[in-house]
């Protein structure tokens, strides 16, 4: 559904004629995955248990580092705060690659986990350091006592 909507909208954008949308592609990428889950050493449901594991830690960090922006967010910036990380995740996402590209032309492969680590704790480091708010301030009491002199 959302396809056939998007390909309307963009067919209505383009001068030429969009093929209609099917479920070819869907199936395509499925078989392609399923080919590719099967050629690999891991058994299937091992790699199903590990890839939810993933997911489920990080659906639990997801929550701890909004919060972490949140607590470092200047007052009212809470919204410039989140655009510059989601940024960030999308520039180090292609910086990343890059590196890792260039470790493994050196023929270096180790070293791409020793970067995932190297960049992980310097992570870790910056959120111990980040200078947070008191649990006790936050923006609503701080503005409460003008409000009741008004």
């Amino acid at each position: 559904l959302a396809q056939l909507v998007i390909a309307q909208f963009v067919a209505g954008l383009m001068i030429v004629a969009l093929p209609q949308p099917s479920l070819l592609p869907a199936v395509q990428g499925f078989l392609t995955g399923m080919a590719l889950l099967l050629g690999f050493a891991l058994p299937p449901l091992l790699l199903t248990v590990l890839m939810a594991s993933a997911g489920f830690l990080g659906g639990v960090i997801a929550p701890s580092r909004d919060m972490l922006v949140r607590n470092a967010a200047p007052p009212g910036a809470a919204g410039r705060a989140f655009g510059i990380v989601s940024t960030g995740f999308n520039f180090s996402g292609i910086l990343s690659q890059l590196l890792f590209g260039w470790i493994m032309d050196q023929n270096m492969p180790h070293w791409v986990f020793g970067a995932s680590v190297i960049f992980m704790v310097m992570t870790v480091l910056l959120a111990l350091v980040t200078d947070r708010k008191p649990q006790g301030s936050s923006e609503g009491s701080s503005e409460a006592p003008s409000r009741t002199h008004s």
